[in-house]
């Protein structure tokens, strides 16, 4: 018989998902398990067997401040959901078990790094931007679009010849704007840089439930478009003849509440997704598949016989005129 009043008897103690993190930050585990990878960008998924199109990202969610995989069939969720679909694991707890005996982890190690808390500083920044006057560089940027003056100033766009990164300030002589939203009492902002490197283009604090555009919609109407960017969501209100409703999420890595869905169609007699169309990548094409599962949302795309991905980009091409007679037919 054991004596649990021994001192010599000491359960062993429950792996939790907490003690893990402890030892490992969220990156280590999971490139234990799929190798080397960057946040964000598009992979062969590692839990479906012939999977030749990059279909599987680990990305960084503001909501629930963790890492987390997405595979566009369906499947998300953190490390510990990744190991269970990756080794057939009925359980969390089991599949926690499996991460500390593959990691040779004992309960109370604690890692020397901090890894994690580093990576959360990197995506939780300050930004403050400095603005400047409209000049004609930068009405002509936008004009490209069909995108006029009041519509980015409806929008609150401003140019601006730099802004402050968790207090360090960044030049930007080329062209830069800022998109500024409010929301819950908190202003955020958004700095896109047209022609900067793809790691200095864009640099973004707003929060995961920020739309781009909500706070300009109608309050009903007969259509509304959900798109990507902001840039789409301005085109879409300045090319027609009669502006059509639209919203950008944050990125084509973003999902939207049942509760603001539910909303959307409340207020719009129609929705539809308009997401890049995989000229470059497929990641648009299953993100609409995936709001066509989650919501029944129809998806429309730009026709690939343009060579581009998006509706902003089809009105610099086309001209507005045709670039709506195009979406027209597509709605």
């Amino acid at each position: 018989m054991i004596d649990l009043n021994s001192p010599g008897y000491l359960p062993e103690e429950r792996i939790t998902k907490e003690s893990l993190l402890k030892k490992f930050s969220e990156e280590e585990i999971f490139k234990h398990y799929i190798g080397d990878f960057d946040l964000g960008v598009p992979m062969k998924s590692p839990i479906r067997a012939g999977d030749d199109t990059p279909s599987f990202n680990v990305f960084h969610s503001k909501r629930y401040n963790c890492l987390l995989f997405k595979d566009f069939a369906g499947k998300r969720g953190d490390f510990v959901k990744l190991v269970q679909e990756l080794l057939g694991i009925s359980t969390y707890q089991k599949a926690l078990d499996q991460i500390a005996k593959d990691m040779n982890f004992k309960s109370g190690e604690i890692r020397k790094a901090s890894k994690r808390e580093l990576h959360k500083s990197k995506e939780s920044c300050n930004i403050a931007v400095v603005a400047k006057d409209w000049e004609d560089k930068e009405t002509l940027y936008w004009a490209k679009y069909a995108i006029t003056l009041p519509t980015l100033r409806l929008y609150n766009v401003y140019p601006i010849s730099g802004y402050y990164h968790n207090g360090y300030y960044v030049e930007t002589p080329d062209l830069a704007f800022a998109y500024l939203e409010y929301k819950d009492n908190v202003l955020t902002y958004k700095i896109y840089r047209p022609n900067a490197n793809k790691l200095a283009k864009w640099r973004n604090n707003n929060p995961y439930g920020v739309h781009q555009g909500y706070m300009q919609l109608p309050l009903t109407g007969d259509l509304l478009i959900i798109t990507k960017s902001l840039k789409d969501v301005m085109s879409l209100y300045d090319a027609p003849a009669i502006p059509i409703p639209a919203v950008g999420i944050q990125s084509e890595t973003c999902f939207i509440k049942d509760t603001v869905i539910d909303e959307y169609k409340n207020r719009f007699t129609k929705v539809v997704t308009l997401f890049d169309n995989g000229v470059h990548d497929q990641q648009g094409i299953e993100l609409a598949k995936q709001y066509q599962k989650m919501y029944n949302l129809s998806p429309i795309f730009i026709p690939e016989k343009f060579g581009v991905k998006d509706f902003s980009d089809l009105v610099e091409l086309l001209g507005e005129w045709n670039a709506v007679e195009t979406l027209t037919k597509l709605l």
